[in-house]
């Protein structure tokens, strides 16, 4: 079996059949080390793992023998024989300017092309093409080189680097990356908008509050100023603080109008930053009915024995600055009407009966038949606090 080179080393110039396949592609071939990932995660793999990328195949992992820079690189494959492909892959998207992509590779292949190779592809799922930026290469000694390939800003790419081996147990191949990165290109200063909750109901003259937040998406932080629109009638968007640094968040506030017609509104929140501009939208219902009675207080006292029930305070209820009261007075088990209006109320009930009376005239009195009910009701203006 052939002994594997050190891995310490790297050439700056690769075999001439490697060379003429990465020129045909359109593709350089350079000597400097490639500067350090932008927008691809973990791209120098100094994590000490394969996090950001997808890996796939017999043999994929890192290394610290060799590695083009730092401590860390990818090593597909094996120095035992695998069987098949070992690949990783990550998605990005290009940033704005002259973005270029660029990665290190470094092969170990005692075979031939036609049975084991190191190859990469980029496919740019905007356009709906792929690339092969790196032609199937099996070098015995390659050394580090760099593969460099210009992409469009804003689109997505998908970039896949491969390791293949047919298990033959004389020439294991195997292939280091390392440095994979995207240099040129202009970070945009970004951020994200969103509210929470995105939605609520009110009755007419209330009010309902959300929480907007901010987040930096990329490059650096940002001022935020916030404006709503498509408020229904009467009523009013107030934001609290007025604008923030991204990243920070503000409430938002609606508040309505007794006037304010009942229906679905969705209020369009929009975030209006130096250099970029975002909307979220929260959705308000403002009922129909307008408040509904609050139930403040209640007494259901009753005494069976007597077939008597009272209240010693009405049921009592609270709509806006009034307060409506309803309370059962009296029960009479005589079989007897009430006492007819101008009629001198009895002070006892009739031996063998019982009956009761309220202790000052009803406001209304209602009587049907024995066993019946008097009642009494009364508006009354809310005094209460609130």
């Amino acid at each position: 079996m052939k002994s594997l080179r050190p891995r310490g080393w790297w050439r700056a110039i690769a075999s001439t059949a490697s060379t003429a396949a990465l020129l045909a592609g359109g593709l350089a071939v350079a000597a400097t080390p490639a500067t350090a990932a932008t927008s691809i995660t973990n791209g120098g793999f100094e994590t000490g793992s394969l996090s950001g990328w997808t890996a796939t195949g017999p043999a994929t992992g890192v290394t610290t023998s060799g590695p083009h820079s730092g401590t860390y690189a990818a090593e597909l494959g094996s120095s035992s024989p695998t069987n098949g492909a070992s690949s990783i892959a990550q998605s990005f998207t290009a940033p704005a300017g002259s973005p270029v992509l660029s990665f290190w590779y470094d092969v170990t292949c005692p075979d031939t092309v036609t049975y084991d190779w190191a190859t990469a592809t980029l496919a740019d799922t905007t356009a709906g093409t792929t690339t092969t930026v790196l032609a199937k290469t099996c070098v015995a000694n390659s050394g580090w080189k760099q593969v460099s390939k210009a992409v469009t800003a804003g689109h997505n790419y998908t970039l896949t680097l491969t390791s293949k081996d047919d298990n033959y147990t004389g020439d294991p191949t195997y292939t280091l990356y390392d440095d994979i990165a995207l240099t040129g290109g202009t970070t945009t200063n970004d951020f994200s908008l969103t509210d929470s909750p995105a939605a609520a109901a009110v009755n007419p003259g209330a009010s309902a509050a959300s929480t907007l937040t901010t987040a930096v998406t990329s490059g650096a932080a940002q001022t935020v100023a916030f404006s709503a629109s498509g408020l229904p009638t009467g009523a009013t968007a107030t934001f609290n603080p007025a604008s923030v640094t991204a990243g920070a968040s503000s409430t938002l506030t609606v508040s309505t109008a007794a006037s304010t017609p009942a229906g679905s509104y969705p209020i369009t929140v929009t975030g209006t930053g130096t250099s970029a501009t975002h909307t979220t939208t929260f959705t308000l219902t403002v009922n129909g009915s307008g408040p509904s009675l609050v139930q403040i207080s209640t007494d259901p006292f009753t005494n069976s024995t007597s077939q008597h029930a009272t209240e010693v305070e009405p049921d009592t209820f609270a709509h806006g600055s009034t307060i409506v009261s309803s309370s059962q007075v009296g029960r009479s088990t005589t079989g007897e009407p009430p006492t007819s209006a101008g009629t001198p109320r009895p002070t006892a009930a009739p031996p063998g009966s019982t009956a009761c009376f309220p202790a000052s005239p009803p406001i209304r009195d209602q009587a049907r038949g024995p066993g019946s009910r008097t009642h009494r009701s009364a508006t009354t203006p809310n005094t209460a606090p609130g």
